[in-house]
């Protein structure tokens, strides 16, 4: 089992990796010029096979971490990972789960 811990969110990682007993696979992060998202898996080998935690909490920059924890999640399955699981303390977006004027956009259902 293998833990990717994403931004905001390496001490819960490494209490969940350290509880778990597990290795920890450290991530690369920066941003392109134009501000989108760049994430690189450090040994990607090491997710082929094996089950991945990916804990990624979705506040502060809401959209930036959702859009960070996609990428990471489907690098996770494109190396081949066994199972990808999400742990998602803070769940972006799950506020609105309900219409109360016509029109609303549910973000969540």
């Amino acid at each position: 089992m293998i833990i990717v811990p994403g931004a905001y969110s390496e001490t819960l990682a490494l209490k969940l990796a350290e509880l778990l007993k597990c290795e920890v696979l450290n991530v690369e992060r920066k941003l392109f010029p134009d501000g989108e998202s760049y994430v690189r898996f450090s040994d990607p080998s090491k997710v082929k096979g094996e089950d991945v935690i990916i804990v990624q909490t979705t506040y502060p920059e809401q959209d930036k971490r959702l859009m960070e924890l996609f990428l990471m999640l489907d690098a996770a399955k494109d190396f081949n990972a066994k199972n990808v699981i999400a742990v998602v303390p803070y769940l972006a977006y799950a506020r609105q789960d309900k219409r109360f004027r016509e029109g609303e956009c549910l973000s969540i259902k």
